[in-house]
């Protein structure tokens, strides 16, 4: 003891840069935990992507078979009906098919004045399905519309 004093002895510090014993950072194992979390989510959503990309082009097929056989019904309509059954291929991969039924018929008592006509001998109501299928994500797809028609009645 010097003067009264008690000197007490202090080690020296290491050498160390002082700029980086002040920074903290991340570990290897918690750069690769968030590296791993990152790629499970960008993983999911290309999944999901994909799924509503598939989900897209499959809702725009039905769309249009259900328009072209709207389309076949309409023409139909126009043309005169014929009973049995009629398919084609409408181009594009969608094949189509008619199935034409008589329900009843109505027939006048004698013909009608204009004997040009198809109405002439009388009136029938037929059944009409439209039936529009193609391949699409491995599988047949096929839509089907229905609908009650009225026309010239059969000979």
């Amino acid at each position: 003891m010097r003067g009264g004093r008690s000197v007490i002895y202090v080690p020296p510090r290491p050498l160390t840069c002082r700029c980086c014993a002040d920074q903290r950072g991340f570990t290897l194992l918690e750069v690769l935990v968030a590296f791993i979390i990152a790629a499970l989510v960008i993983a999911g959503l290309i999944s999901q992507g994909m799924i509503a990309t598939q989900s897209t082009s499959v809702s725009a097929s039905y769309q249009e078979a259900i328009s072209r056989a709207e389309s076949r019904l309409a023409a139909l309509g126009a043309a005169g009906l014929a009973a049995g059954e009629h398919e084609g291929d409408d181009g594009g991969g969608f094949r189509w098919k008619t199935r034409i039924v008589p329900v009843a018929s109505l027939r006048p008592s004698r013909p009608v004045a204009v004997r040009n006509s198809p109405y002439a001998w009388g009136t029938s109501l037929y059944d009409v399905t439209v039936t529009v299928s193609w391949h699409q994500s491995g599988g047949r797809r096929t839509v089907e519309l229905e609908s009650r028609l009225l026309g010239p009645a059969p000979f």
